[in-house]
């Protein structure tokens, strides 16, 4: 239902007052003036009574009844008012409008019983006659003290009664100005009010929709601009909180989005307060979807739901490693969950902070099996050399045929120790160089790299039968350095020619584009399967270990050629097929 509004229903209320007051006022004023001019009319009457009195006195010491209807009708000729002589039976002695013998006994007439008491009397009422409205006033005539007569006056009401009508008229105009013009004084000051609340309201609805810079018009009546005024500087102050809080939460939200970790909040009932970005792109939800619903709904993980119940009923930190998958990969979150308490020190839920490990957790066992192998293809070349050496010491020495041999496989050994040895030298010497970015990279042609790396392996090559091709334009140049580079594609063309049957032939192939020069080795080998490229690159690693120290490699040889685009801010990558052969490519930006 629609409210009236308050301006209508106080200008009502106000009108409604302002006509009883005029009513009041007016009807006071009416009964004031009919008082008064009936007083006064009445005074005169009363007056005249007694001037007509000594005349009477004469008629009276003679007992001449007669003589007072004579008088009356004397004293009433040249004037307005009604003379009558009653005699103290009550019987009329004499009129000055009417003949007294036909006249009633005026002994029952208020004024005539008043004044042969005694006293003057008064009365108002129509006329016996002809109905006009009179008023009389009647006044003892006393002998000796004893009353024994009275004379009575009468006046017309109708100059009264003319003087009051004209006096409501007047009244009525005057009134209805004054009413008019207090009304609208009142519409006005009420209008005016009226608009300085409205003015006040749109400024509190300003101040709930957060608009606190607008204010609320002062210029009103006092009162209502002394609160108008209060409700600015209230909503200053406000609006200097609210930026300074709009301030530190914008930092807060900065710094919870800008998070590399992931950060989840939950309260009691595992339902999620909030997450940031990171925790977002990890489970791969929507943050706004996500606030509110339970933990197990937004976030399927059983490990994780087990792991958000212990750090909700446990009052000390929990931590554990957890593994999820990630976009079909399985990725090691280190999940550590605390108490989440307010300013009070009562607890909320619990906040929960992922860190994503994987690559922490992949380097650790990279940097194991990087000790074991390192020391295990050292172990190898040293216990054989220990053993031979042993076995020469106990007297092989002395036959010089067994002597030569194991000479020999001394020799063969020390030269993989020491192939060994100068990998790893140079493989650290690579990482420290690019690490401190010492190396020098400069403009250098690709073709005069790759004719190199060829001359190399072209003994090897062909040994077993091998043709080595190669595909580049001569003006093909790029930020290299060429040592490196050589030394890359020298492991890599090595690499296709021990992997290669005879009679086969490899490929070293340099292409560019706008961005990028390509430099690739092909070769037609037994390929590699798919579940080892994936680490084919690290340090060590071998496909077919047996095969690998059969044909003399160190396990550092790929190893070295992915450092080395690294130190060039390229990339390095393979394609192989079981059967089909390999493609080794290393990618080197323009720029």
């Amino acid at each position: 239902m629609r409210k009236k509004r308050r301006l209508w229903q106080a200008f009502l209320v106000y009108s409604a007052f302002l006509l009883v007051f005029l009513a009041c006022l007016a009807g006071y004023g009416f009964f004031s003036l009919e008082k008064i001019l009936y007083g006064r009319a009445s005074a005169e009457s009363e007056a005249r009574a007694q001037l007509i009195v000594p005349q009477v006195m004469d008629a009276i010491e003679a007992r001449k009844w007669s003589d007072f209807d004579v008088l009356a009708k004397k004293l009433g000729e040249n004037s307005d008012m009604r003379i009558t002589f009653v005699l103290k039976s009550g019987e009329v002695a004499g009129d000055s409008e009417d003949d007294p013998a036909r006249m009633d006994n005026h002994a029952d007439r208020p004024e005539i019983k008043a004044a042969l008491a005694g006293r003057p009397g008064l009365a108002r009422r129509e006329g016996a006659r002809d109905g006009a409205a009179m008023i009389f006033a009647a006044v003892p005539v006393k002998k000796g003290g004893e009353v024994v007569a009275a004379v009575r006056t009468g006046l017309s009401a109708a100059a009264v009664e003319r003087t009051l009508r004209a006096a409501r008229v007047y009244s009525f105009w005057i009134m209805a100005v004054l009413a008019v013009f207090l009304a609208g004084s009142g519409f006005l000051i009420s209008r005016r009010l009226a608009a300085a609340l409205e003015a006040v309201k749109r400024g509190v609805q300003q101040f709930a929709r957060g608009e606190l810079k607008s204010g609320i018009d002062i210029s009103a009546p006092m009162e209502i601009s002394l609160v108008a005024e209060a409700m600015n500087k209230e909503a200053a102050d406000w609006e200097e909180k609210f930026n300074a809080v709009l301030s530190q939460r914008a930092l807060q939200d900065a710094v919870f989005s800008s998070m590399l970790e992931g950060v989840v909040a939950v309260d009691g009932e595992e339902n999620l307060i909030t997450l940031n970005q990171s925790a977002a792109r990890l489970f791969q939800i929507d943050p706004e979807h996500a606030r509110g619903r339970k933990f197990h709904e937004a976030i399927r993980n059983t490990l994780l739901r087990k792991f958000v119940g212990r750090a909700l009923s446990s009052r000390d930190l929990a931590e554990e490693d957890i593994v999820v998958p990630v976009d079909g990969k399985e990725r090691i979150l280190q999940v550590r969950g605390t108490v989440l308490k307010d300013a009070q020190g009562r607890g909320l839920g619990a906040l929960i902070v992922l860190n994503d490990v994987t690559r922490l957790r992949r380097l650790e066992t990279v940097r194991r099996d990087f000790v074991a192998n390192v020391s295990h293809e050292l172990k190898t070349p040293i216990t054989s050399i220990k053993g031979w050496v042993e076995t020469l010491l106990d007297g092989a020495a002395d036959d010089p045929v067994r002597a030569r041999k194991f000479l020999e496989v001394v020799a063969r050994q020390s030269d993989r120790l020491n192939a060994i040895i100068e990998d790893l030298l140079s493989l650290s010497r690579i990482e420290q160089e690019a690490e401190t970015m010492s190396i020098v990279i400069e403009k250098g042609d690709i073709l005069e790299v790759i004719e190199a790396a060829i001359a190399d392996c072209s003994a090897k090559a062909r040994q077993k039968d091998l043709t080595v091709k190669m595909k580049c334009d001569g003006d093909m140049r790029a930020n290299i350095n060429q040592p490196l580079l050589e030394q890359a594609l020298v492991n890599l063309i090595d690499n296709a020619v021990k992997y290669s049957e005879p009679g086969k032939s490899i490929l070293v192939q340099a292409l560019q584009s706008a961005s990028e020069v390509t430099v690739s080795v092909h070769d037609e080998g037994c390929g590699i399967p798919d579940d080892h490229l994936p680490r084919l690159f690290e340090r060590f690693y071998r496909v077919d270990k047996a095969r690998s120290r059969q044909l003399g490699g160190t396990g550092l040889g790929l190893a070295i050629v992915k450092h080395i685009a690294q130190a060039h801010r390229g990339t390095v990558e393979v394609k192989s097929s079981p059967g089909k052969g390999s493609v080794f490519s290393i990618h080197l930006p323009r720029t």
